[in-house]
């Protein structure tokens, strides 16, 4: 009979990590005590992936901004894995960022495999969105296409058995770019009249 093998229970291996792991570590930066959280939640994950890729798009029209991702990261680097807080105007915080070199310092001591699948994870969603938007685009496209091929059927419609000769009393009804209701009228009762003339002629 072969040897019944022995279960972890997972009390034994959260004692484990806890023995083994820091959860947090401190370092200290031109005298600031920054406290870095090595590897960051699931939620805050989600968080990292969601912001980093949103803000590589503009707002009005979805256009990709490919040389904002790289700021984008190291915003998000110090945002979901230190206690430091950013300047909320965006130049501001951008020359914080590449003039202190806080970002580069601190993905030295974050957990590297979980930045990894962070960043495939963003590049990921960033093709996404963007395929999503190429996407939107052509379906807006189509859609104006069915439209214009719509109005040159009405169009068509419109305009089947007029001659010229009901265009030319169309056209003396405007005037200066009125309407004149009584030319159109006029028109109408002349049309009728011709097309109640010709039915008579083919009986």
């Amino acid at each position: 009979m072969a040897n019944k093998i022995k279960k972890v229970s997972i009390n034994a291996i959260e004692k484990a990590v806890k023995e083994n792991y820091s959860p947090v570590k401190t370092i200290d930066w031109n005298g600031l005590e920054i406290v870095i959280t090595p590897t960051i939640s699931l939620k805050n994950m989600l968080g990292f992936v969601k912001d980093v890729s949103e803000n590589c798009f503009t707002e009005d029209n979805g256009a990709y901004l490919p040389e904002v991702k790289d700021f984008a990261v190291k915003n998000a680097v110090i945002a979901y894995y230190t206690n430091l807080t950013l300047p909320t105007n965006t130049e501001k915080c951008y020359d914080l960022i590449y003039t202190s070199g806080l970002a580069d310092i601190i993905i030295t001591h974050i957990n590297q495999k979980q930045f990894n699948d962070i960043t495939n994870a963003v590049n990921s969603k960033i093709e996404h969105l963007a395929n999503a938007n190429i996407d939107s685009v052509n379906k807006q496209m189509n859609n104006i296409y069915a439209a214009f091929e719509n109005l040159q059927t009405n169009m068509e419609e419109l305009f089947s058995g007029v001659d010229n000769d009901d265009l030319k009393g169309l056209v003396s009804a405007i005037s200066n770019g009125q309407f004149d209701e009584t030319k159109i009228v006029e028109a109408y009762l002349n049309k009728k009249a011709k097309t109640s003339q010709e039915t008579s002629q083919e009986e």
